[in-house]
């Protein structure tokens, strides 16, 4: 998925082009010509290309080949849609990766690190969603706040679901909540989180593209050691325990406290041979909601201690 090769005919018509190639791996050999500091995976041998053209009096004898890596504004430069090569998602996600590029470029011309161009990427990503943030976070203080009038509309209604929704909406309404407040931001995120995925898997930029110590390859996931076999990742692991710090900042119900704390082992999974650029993206993001999180309880400070009277709106709306 990082290099190509391709020949592009630039005049006359391409009906009745064939072209063939065929791949074999590498020999010991030309490794050792390559020298240590080359990591060739196949070569590419392209042996036929047959061109017909009835009828036509101006044959295509000019072409455009290219040999090389997956570069994708050099490609786009080229034309013909060379930029295609480069997988870089779902149609309405390409924007967002050719965004998500090109600011990882432009961060490493300055720092000359792209595991530091993806820090400073989370930390932008954090500040513009500052406000929706705020948004979630104020939401889920007010469900909690909100959780024993609640809880006593569901007994009440108990054997009446329609009674129960009809009830709660009425108490949102009341309180001023939006019951999807808390899940805005990760709906925001979530496009740019599948845009960076393409990016960091199959952009040759971060290939093998080093970030501090065993950190060597941001497009491949990290290895500590193997034990028996079996790889030591530190990067996921590192990963869940911001998620648990993010956890202990979030205001939540005690009794969903076991289901999170269970989430938090499905993203180790999950995460664990994901490559590790997109793992230090999401553990920045962790630690900065950890401590915005923070910061906004701090902020919020004793508001809202006192527990919600029987709402007599919500209990009007559901009653029959």
């Amino acid at each position: 998925r990082y290099f190509s090769g391709v020949v592009a005919i630039t005049r006359g018509t391409s009906r009745g082009t064939v072209a063939s190639a065929e791949s074999r791996a590498v020999t010991e050999a030309e490794r050792a010509r390559l020298g240590d500091e080359v990591k060739p995976v196949q070569d590419l041998v392209a042996n036929t290309l047959i061109v017909s053209v009835p009828g036509e009096s101006d044959p295509p004898d000019h072409f455009l080949v290219y040999f090389g890596p997956n570069e994708f504004f050099a490609l786009n430069w080229l034309g013909y849609r060379l930029e295609s090569l480069v997988d870089l998602g779902w149609t309405w996600i390409r924007p967002f990766s050719k965004l998500l590029l090109r600011l990882l470029g432009w961060v490493y011309g300055v720092v000359h690190n792209y595991g530091i161009a993806i820090v400073v990427l989370a930390t932008l990503v954090r500040v513009l969603l500052h406000p929706l943030s705020m948004m979630s976070i104020k939401s889920m203080r007010e469900m909690q706040r909100v959780q024993p009038e609640i809880d006593r509309i569901r007994e009440k209604y108990k054997n009446d679901a329609q009674a129960v929704n009809t009830a709660m909406m009425a108490l949102y309404k009341e309180h001023k909540i939006n019951p999807a407040g808390g899940c805005l931001p990760m709906l925001v995120q979530m496009p740019l989180f599948i845009a960076l995925y393409s990016v960091l898997y199959n952009a040759i930029e971060l290939r093998q593209a080093p970030f501090v110590g065993w950190v060597n390859d941001l497009s491949a996931p990290d290895t500590l050691f193997h034990v028996a076999g079996f790889p030591l990742r530190a990067m996921p692991i590192v990963m869940a325990l911001s998620g648990l710090l993010q956890q202990r900042m979030t205001p939540t119900d005690p009794r969903q406290a076991s289901s999170m704390y269970m989430m938090n082992v499905v993203m180790l999974v999950f995460f664990y041979n994901l490559p590790s650029g997109l793992v230090l993206y999401w553990t920045v993001m962790n630690l900065l909601t950890a401590l915005q999180q923070w910061l906004a309880l701090r902020e919020l400070g004793g508001r809202h201690k006192a527990p919600v009277a029987v709402s007599a709106v919500a209990a009007r709306g559901g009653s029959k």
